[in-house]
């Protein structure tokens, strides 16, 4: 009688020490739900006398550049194909190869004020060529944007892993310009950036009256 008492409780020590093995298995392979990341800033210019100038209510777009995790075959720090980030800079090289052949037509204006906002109107273009090819590829969520505050200050949330391109266009006290950059988002993790440098600038004075 004592025998069988003994075998009836480690029968039961081994199903339940199975079921616990099996209850961790089954919870380490179910994969777990990333949680998001956000991403803050805030837009400047520096001027020659050393003053700051926000970027006042400029615009502010994040886009997925790649995972940051190297696929089978990809270089460490190769972006992935066809996302908004790799869309971007491809419109925007384009743009500047259509600039340099401008510039070899002789009735192309050659002062500095001319060319700089040429630059800026590339780089505008480029982005509303990324807005059309993510609607067109169903990928708007590659996309993010946001506005900066009266001081320049962004903030972006509810974004998913991975690194992107930052870029930001608007007037910093007398200039219009455009800023870029780039950031790595990690799940759960908040972002925050300066971008103080512009790309280009170009000084837009008001004509006297």
């Amino acid at each position: 009688m004592r025998s069988g008492l003994l075998f009836l409780c480690c029968v039961a020590l081994c199903c339940a020490s199975l079921t616990s093995s099996s209850a961790r298995q089954k919870s380490n392979s179910t994969p777990q739900r990333h949680s998001t990341a956000s991403v803050s800033g805030r837009v400047f210019l520096i001027t020659e006398s050393g003053d700051m100038k926000p970027a006042r209510f400029a615009h502010v777009y994040l886009l997925y550049l790649w995972s940051g995790i190297p696929q089978t075959g990809q270089a460490a720090n190769a972006p992935s194909p066809d996302t908004a980030g790799t869309v971007f800079l491809s419109k925007q090289t384009e743009g500047m190869q259509q600039e340099i052949e401008e510039m070899k037509d002789a009735s192309t204006p050659t002062d500095e004020s001319f060319h700089c906002k040429r630059r800026l109107l590339t780089v505008k273009k480029a982005l509303l060529e990324t807005v059309d090819w993510a609607k067109e590829s169903n990928k708007s969520q590659q996309l993010i944007g946001t506005d900066t505050d009266e001081e320049g200050i962004f903030h972006s949330s509810g974004i998913g892993p991975g690194r992107y391109t930052v870029i930001a266009l608007g007037r910093a006290g007398a200039n219009d310009a455009f800023w870029a950059t780039e950031v790595f988002a990690r799940s759960g993790e908040p972002v925050s950036v300066k971008l103080h440098s512009p790309e280009t600038a170009c000084l837009d004075l008001p004509a006297s009256q």
